[in-house]
């Protein structure tokens, strides 16, 4: 049977298997925006993703951990700007959603809770440097873009993401009139 039809489970090697028995456990806590940008007379706002290099390669939101004595709104504020850039505005709250990943590199098993918020901008990527981040991450960083909700939702992997753009969108439009600049 080739290897891509294989349930992903039986794809990891068995000494990978092994070794994730003792992996280091933690629980992370992060914070993140799904940035909107709602031009006048457009009929839709646009979702603001970034574009990951190697190892990722992948279309996320903004997000990162939260650092010591740090509130969690300030966690999105602060890491929205530094991976894009933007200073934006806080509007509302979306969601949160835990799940569990393997990082092999450090044999580690880490619990995160991702808590997200709905940002405005009033600008768009034309504005935007992709390299504004001071950490390394940037450097993994290919673009920042804004799309409208449909192609936001094709680009995003998880199906919780999707979710919370087409949340997002809803939320906006039925504020439509406070929400563009």
């Amino acid at each position: 049977m080739p290897e891509d039809l294989l349930p992903p489970l039986l794809r990891i090697p068995l000494i990978k298997k092994i070794r994730r028995l003792w992996a280091k456990k933690l629980l992370e806590v992060s914070a993140g925006t799904i940035v909107f940008y709602y031009p006048k007379g457009a009929s839709e706002p646009e979702f603001l993703l970034i574009e990951r290099g190697f190892p990722f390669n992948d279309w996320v939101f903004p997000k990162g951990k939260v650092e010591a004595g740090e509130e969690i709104r300030q966690t999105a504020l602060r890491e929205t700007m530094e991976e894009t850039g933007l200073d934006v505005e806080i509007v509302d709250e979306i969601s949160s959603y835990s799940y569990t990943y393997f990082w092999d590199p450090t044999n580690e098993k880490a619990t995160k809770t991702v808590h997200y918020f709905l940002a405005r901008s009033d600008q768009n990527t034309s504005n935007i440097d992709h390299q504004s981040d001071m950490g390394h991450e940037a450097s993994s960083f290919k673009q920042i873009k804004f799309f409208v909700a449909d192609e936001a939702a094709n680009l995003v992997k998880h199906q919780v993401e999707r979710e919370m753009i087409y949340k997002a969108k809803q939320k906006i439009l039925e504020q439509s009139d406070e929400y563009q600049v």
